[in-house]
């Protein structure tokens, strides 16, 4: 265990290899490109879990050969300096020579360690012998491997590590001087705070890559007031709470930094990724390995035991093959009576093969109509390649799923049975062993016995919707986007709303929304139907959430006090709109344009409304009245683009505040006008 734990201290073991590259002449605006671009990308391991992305650093070579590196910190530095960045290259911006550490045998995580907190750096650059680079050394890469991470970190609580002095500036704070305060201070984030009594309230944070994010969107610094685009809300701890917690709120929030709050949320402190490092004094070490040495002690004690285990289970498998002999001398007369059986069951056997054969030359011929009937329909069905694919995958997925749904009701027979067994063990064995009884305990069997049998009614429940799904899915994404086709625009609107049902069902504080469906006879129309799809599934998810706004808002006015009937027929009189407004419900409406040369499609809810100000922006990208994690701005902006641009159609809002919204949706029937 030891020799493991040395050979994970070599410095190989915390090299990031994926890190940007660039040369002396490299422009800054595609070094900050480069960087925001690596940024905004992440991908999933197979267990579900985040992959880190590369270092958010710049390596600058020239013929192969280390020069620099060019951090955020450079990028706040230049922009504090009042440096002119649109035209500066990478070899005016960066600082010659970089401190790097040359990957050999004698160099360790240690040796990286101290050149990180010395110099005060966050990315230290590996090179070669020939001083070409390797790779990164990060915070991020040491906190994975350091044993202070799994050990030291339960000795010591956040009080001990954290930053006391940490910069601080109010919201009206402009994110350039928010940048001089990083710049003078050395630090890579300002808590945002606000003053209640007599002691600071943290509420936001803005760091050094969101200064890198806002310079590369070209946003005015000056301008900008930091409570406009602070990070929040913030992830807090006590000072009381362990390194061990901390670290795993990191990993778990994905976050670099943590607040650390009072009783009554005044701000103590900051904890940053270097703060675990600071439990790496020689003592601590001394410590560790004692630590290491009782681990390996226990283990050989543990190793001991399941030795004595191990010969006491080969005498009960010796003992069980001596039983085991006696009954295959038993399975032996079985056997040769039932030989005798299979004999007699072979002659009639025989009888219905006989009958058999007449069966299959009567297939024969049927499989030969039906082949012929499948190459008429070959010549006849053509679908495009994502059609395809969704149908083959609905077909692949129906297999395993038809053969769970068949297999089910089996399932729930034989938990029956199982539990009927326990019910007799129970009874005629009350008093178990010791074992038997702290297992019992461990499972929670009395709740396991409860829970089995709803727990199989939810399995049929889940595969009816999965194959209710798959039907939709084929209707939803059936064609290829890259070429029209001839959709019927209400199969796409109902396969949508099967897709977000569940959002439409009563949940929570919501009550169920009613879908109003006022389809008039319209024809098919040439257009890219998952394009349209996707326009439909945005609007519909957006009349949901505002629905959804206005029963928090009222309460008490989501059920209305009588029955209400909607049609197209009746008139809008006040009773009806209050009506209308109080029970929650989206109305989607379909007809064609007095000329008959165009599509409308309406979607309307009962919602609060969108206030006029703010309807003349619904459509600019990154544009969203949404909390800050809860939408990204684009999905009406998208949508805009395929009815206007993909398809020379219309899309226009019209919304009164506390009287609902309706989004007209116009297309052309004829294919000439998306042409043009």
């Amino acid at each position: 265990m030891l020799n493991s734990f040395n050979a994970a201290l070599g410095i190989t073991s915390v090299i990031e290899e994926q890190f940007l590259t660039g040369n002396l002449d490299m422009t800054l605006a595609i070094a900050l490109e480069k960087m925001v671009r690596q940024r905004d990308h992440c991908d999933l391991s197979d267990h579900g879990a985040i992959v880190f992305r590369a270092p958010n650093c710049l390596v600058v070579e020239q013929d192969d050969k280390l020069c620099g590196i060019f951090t955020e910190k450079d990028l706040i530095r230049l922009i504090a300096e009042g440096e002119e960045l649109k035209n500066l290259t990478l070899g005016e911006a960066i600082q010659i020579p970089a401190i790097s550490i040359r990957c050999t045998p004698d160099e360790d995580i240690f040796t990286a360690l101290n050149l990180l907190t010395h110099h005060h750096l966050k990315h230290l650059p590996v090179v070669d012998e020939q001083d070409r680079p390797l790779g990164v050394i990060t915070y991020d890469s040491l906190r994975k491997v350091l044993p202070p991470v799994s050990l030291l970190t339960k000795l010591h609580c956040v009080a001990d590590v954290m930053v006391k002095t940490v910069v601080t500036a109010e919201t009206e704070t402009s994110l350039l001087d928010l940048t001089k305060l990083m710049a003078t201070h050395q630090v890579g984030c300002v808590v945002i705070c606000e003053n209640i009594g007599d002691r600071p309230q943290p509420i936001g944070i803005v760091t050094e890559r969101d200064i890198v994010q806002f310079q590369s969107l070209d946003l005015n610094l000056q301008a900008t007031k930091a409570g406009e685009v602070m990070s929040s809300p913030l992830f807090t701890l006590s000072p009381k709470t362990s390194l061990w917690e901390a670290h795993q709120t990191m990993n778990r929030q994905w976050v670099r930094r943590l607040v650390v709050v009072g009783d009554t949320g005044e701000m103590l402190g900051l904890l940053s990724q270097t703060s675990f490092f600071q439990v790496l004094r020689p003592n601590e070490m001394s410590h560790m390995i004692d630590l290491l040495q009782e681990m390996v002690d226990e283990q050989t004690e543990e190793l001991s035991k399941k030795n004595q285990q191990l010969e006491l289970e080969i005498q009960e498998r010796q003992h069980a093959e001596e039983q085991l002999q006696v009954a295959h001398d038993h399975l032996k007369t079985v056997v040769k009576e039932r030989t005798q059986q299979l004999h007699e069951a072979n002659a009639k056997l025989q009888e219905d093969l006989a009958h058999r054969e007449r069966m299959t030359a009567e297939l024969e011929q049927a499989l030969q109509d039906l082949q012929h009937t499948q190459l008429q329909l070959i010549q006849t069905e053509k679908m495009s390649g994502l059609g395809q694919l969704v149908a083959g995958i609905t077909h692949e997925i129906n297999n395993p799923i038809n053969f769970i749904y068949g297999n089910l009701q089996h399932a729930r027979g034989y938990v029956e049975q199982v539990l009927d067994i326990l019910s007799l063990y129970e009874k005629y064995y009350p008093h178990p062993p010791q074992e038997i009884r702290q297992q019992r305990e461990a499972v929670d069997l009395e709740f396991l016995e409860d829970d089995i049998m709803q727990l199989v009614s939810s399995m049929h429940t889940g595969v009816d919707r999965i194959r209710n799904l798959l039907m939709s899915l084929q209707t939803f994404s059936r064609l290829d986007e890259s070429e029209l086709k001839m959709a019927d625009i209400h199969d796409g609107l109902d396969s949508t709303l099967l897709l977000i049902q569940n959002r439409l069902q009563a949940h929570h504080d919501f009550h169920k929304i009613q879908v109003i469906r006022q389809y008039e006879t319209i024809p098919k129309i040439e257009c890219y139907p998952s394009q349209l799809n996707q326009v439909f599934f945005n609007l519909l998810l957006n009349a949901i959430d505002a629905v959804n706004e206005a029963q928090k808002k009222y309460p008490q006015q989501s059920q209305p006090s009588r029955p209400m009937l909607v049609s197209a027929s009746t008139p809008s009189t006040p009773a009806l709109q209050d009506d209308f407004y109080r029970k929650p419900q989206i109305k989607i409406s379909t007809n064609i344009s007095p000329e008959g040369d165009r599509l409308i499609i309406k979607i309307k809810d009962n919602g609060l409304g969108i206030p006029g100000d703010i309807q003349s922006k619904l459509f600019d990208p990154f544009f969203t009245t949404k909390p800050v994690g809860q939408g990204t701005g684009l999905g009406l902006s998208i949508s805009y683009q395929i009815i206007v641009q993909n398809h020379g159609g219309n899309l226009t809002c019209n919304s009164t505040p506390d009287e609902g919204t309706e989004f007209e949706i116009t297309l052309p029937v004829s294919s000439v006008a998306i042409a043009a």
